[in-house]
């Protein structure tokens, strides 16, 4: 759980938060290369550094964008174990509820039919009946 709680507190809002960074930092680049490539005297010059920096640029953000990615399918997983956790937990007590109310039925019908004798009193052949005799738990 402490994994999921960083992924969800730390991970994800500060890749968010670097991917923002990295689009004011493009849009920074792109006006740099454009005011160089317009007065540059070399423009073949000009036009390699552009594509140097977009080079780059799009590089570390490829990165960041599969590193937020990897940290939310990660999260995801997290997630879909807990709730596969939460899913068991509801299932075995829906189980054990229905057992209960089972053999509660059980108890009472065969109470009324008069099939069952109080444990503590004991039958000719010496055995005392109780509730388990006629449903094992």
């Amino acid at each position: 759980m402490a994994e999921l709680q960083q992924l969800q507190e730390f991970e994800i809002p500060t890749g968010r938060e670097a991917l923002r960074g990295n689009h004011s930092a493009l849009l920074r680049v792109a006006d740099y290369c454009e005011d160089n490539y317009a007065q540059a005297t070399d423009k073949r010059k000009a036009l390699e550094e552009t594509m140097a920096f977009t080079t780059q640029a799009l590089a570390s953000v490829a990165y960041q964008v599969g590193n937020l990615a990897g940290n939310t399918l990660r999260m995801l997983d997290l997630q879909a174990v807990a709730l596969r956790q939460v899913e068991a937990r509801v299932s075995t007590l829906g189980q054990k509820l229905g057992n209960s109310q089972l053999n509660l039925l059980i108890f009472v019908a065969v109470s009324v039919l008069g099939l069952a004798a109080p444990s503590d009193e004991v039958l000719p052949e010496g055995k005392a009946l109780s509730f388990s005799d006629f449903y094992p738990a």
